[in-house]
C-alpha cells in the first residue's frame, strides 16, 4: 500500500487566534464553536497553542501571550501519516498543527483525519480474507480481477450509509487516495461487497468508473445476493439512504 502523508489529509480552514486575543475573547470563541484550544498565530507564523484550560480562572481582560504555551508539537506537510498518529498517541493529544520549513502556518491534522484513512479501506490483504471466507462458504474457487467498473451499473447489498464517513469518502477520491472497491460478479451483475460509502460518494462527485477488486466464481454458485438486493428493493446506488445516528439525510 502507498505510504500516506499528513499533506493528503489536514485542513486548512481552521479557526485561530493571535497572542493579543483577550481571555474572555477566547472563551466566546470556545463556545462559539465548540473547540477546547486554538492555534496561536502571528504574522502567519505559529507561534503557541491556547486550550480552555490554560485560561481557566484567569483575568477576563489579560491577554492570552501570557499563558499560551509555546513549546509546540507541530507536524510537516510531508510528515507519514503513521508518524503523525504515534506522535499524538505518546503525547497524549488529539491534533497536530501542521508547518512549513519556515514555521508557517497551514493546518491540523487531528485524530480524527487519521482514523479516516483507517476506515473502509479495502487492502489486498482484507481481500483476500473475503474471498478465503466466500471459498469457504460455498466451496468454490474464486478468482480476483482489477478492472474499473461503470459506478451507474453497481448494485448495493446494504440499504444504508453514515454521512460522516460518506465525507470522508468523497475528500479521499477528491485527493486520489480511495483504495479499490469489492464487487462480486454474478449473472453479468456486479454487487458491492465492500465499499458502499466509496462507490455513493463517486456517484456524488458525478465519477463515471470506479476501481474494482471483482470475484468471479470458476463454477456457477448460488451466493444470495441477488436475493439480498430484491429482498431491500435495491436496484442502484440511488436507493441507498444516507443516515445520520439513524436519521434519514437529503444529502
Amino acid at each position: 500500500m502507498e505510504k500516506k502523508y499528513v499533506k493528503d489529509y489536514l485542513h486548512t480552514d481552521i479557526i485561530i487566534v493571535m497572542p493579543k486575543f483577550t481571555v474572555e475573547e477566547v472563551e466566546r470563541m470556545v463556545l462559539k464553536y465548540q473547540h477546547i484550544g486554538f492555534p496561536v498565530v502571528e504574522n502567519e507564523k505559529l507561534v503557541g497553542f491556547i486550550s480552555i484550560l490554560d485560561i481557566l480562572f484567569r483575568n477576563p481582560k489579560a491577554t492570552i501571550d501570557k499563558f499560551m504555551r509555546t513549546d509546540v508539537i507541530a507536524a510537516t506537510p510531508d510528515m507519514e501519516i503513521s508518524r503523525a498518529a504515534k506522535i499524538m498517541w505518546r503525547k497524549g493529544i488529539s491534533g497536530l498543527p501542521v508547518i512549513d520549513k519556515t514555521n508557517k502556518f497551514i493546518g491540523m491534522i487531528s485524530n480524527t483525519d487519521i482514523l479516516r484513512t483507517e476506515i473502509e479501506h479495502s487492502s489486498y490483504d482484507k481481500v483476500l480474507k473475503i474471498k478465503a471466507i466466500f471459498e469457504n462458504l460455498h466451496n468454490c474457487k474464486i478468482s480476483i480481477e482489477e478492472e474499473n467498473v461503470n459506478v451507474r451499473d453497481l448494485i448495493p447489498t446494504q440499504s444504508n450509509i453514515e454521512a460522516d464517513e460518506l465525507q470522508g469518502r468523497m475528500y479521499e477520491i477528491q485527493k486520489n487516495l480511495n483504495e479499490p472497491i469489492v464487487v462480486l460478479r454474478t449473472n453479468n451483475k456486479n454487487f458491492i461487497i465492500d465499499g458502499h460509502h466509496r462507490a455513493v460518494a463517486a456517484a456524488k462527485l458525478n465519477i463515471n468508473e470506479i476501481a474494482a477488486y471483482i470475484f468471479i466464481s470458476e463454477t456457477p454458485v448460488q451466493f444470495g445476493y441477488e436475493k439480498t438486493a430484491k429482498q431491500l428493493n435495491l436496484k442502484s446506488l440511488n436507493d441507498i439512504e444516507i443516515t445520520d445516528d439513524g436519521k434519514k439525510l437529503e444529502f
